[in-house]
């Protein structure tokens, strides 16, 4: 599986043979040593918790700004940001807001994620119990790190650890790179032509249509996007802030390209 980092993980997960399975991807930096015990902790302490996962990305100055960026707003895209299923929390934020909380800790808060409210989760600094895991679809051409983790709360798995801690990525040197990129990925595993259970936009709920129709509108009269970029700043000073506009243009339109050339293969 040469190309396919995705079926890789599944081989991964079908080798290991410890109680516990961890995914950090080639860009990700773990930040300090203790990371690995703080992502285990709640999984040792509470048998019903199923995976944990790091719940902010780290900002690194070293990076380049469309990498921290995407650091910033907790996604490697603007559109998953305003759909709501951002996979780690936006920098604008104190505390855990996307959920309900069942306990929180000093260390990590305990949610329910299911099918109404799960996020892009599953990569970049995410730890489950490897037999768990393996209920879900995950043959190797099967499995899709999103996938798998809504296959297991399809099955009632549904207790997640957020873990106040950060992981690095070095997801993108330039907007030119990072839309080449996330395009790649939306043509590669479009629902369209993808056996995929996990939609990051599903027309048939109305909260996904309403949101990606407010994406649309803010992205082209641009004060909202202008009014994030100036509250964020406020919140975690970094100019990579203000390239929110630009970077919402440009997947607006990538997307819509992308979307118009798949339609047209059909």
């Amino acid at each position: 599986y040469k190309d396919n980092q995705e079926a890789r993980k599944g081989v991964g997960l079908h080798k290991a043979s410890g109680e516990f399975v961890v995914y950090v991807d080639s860009d990700n930096v773990l930040p300090t040593r203790r990371w690995l015990n703080q992502m285990l902790a709640p999984l040792l302490k509470d048998p019903s918790v199923v995976a944990s996962e790091t719940w902010r990305y780290g900002i690194d100055e070293k990076f380049g700004a469309f990498s921290r960026y995407c650091a910033l707003i907790g996604a490697n895209d603007p559109v998953v940001f305003y759909l709501g299923k951002c996979d780690k929390l936006a920098w604008f934020y104190d505390k855990w807001v996307y959920t309900d909380i069942l306990e929180e800790t000093k260390e990590y808060v305990l949610v329910k994620f299911d099918d109404t409210n799960m996020p892009t989760m599953g990569g970049n600094g995410f730890m489950a119990r490897r037999e768990i895991l393996l209920q879900s679809l995950c043959k190797p051409r099967q499995f899709f790190h999103i996938d798998v983790v809504l296959d297991i709360a399809r099955l009632g798995h549904t207790k997640f650890a957020m873990v106040k801690n950060e992981i690095l990525h070095d997801t993108a040197a330039s907007l030119p790179k990072l839309l080449k990129r996330r395009v790649t990925y939306f043509n590669e595993h479009n629902p369209a032509h993808a056996h995929r259970r996990y939609l990051i936009f599903n027309p048939r709920k109305p909260k996904d249509v309403l949101n990606l129709a407010l994406f649309v509108f803010f992205t082209l009269t641009l004060i909202q996007p202008l009014l994030i970029s100036t509250v964020g700043y406020t919140k975690k000073r970094d100019l990579a802030w203000f390239l929110h506009p630009v970077v919402c243009l440009g997947f607006l339109y990538a997307y819509a390209a992308a979307t118009v050339n798949l339609y047209l293969k059909k």
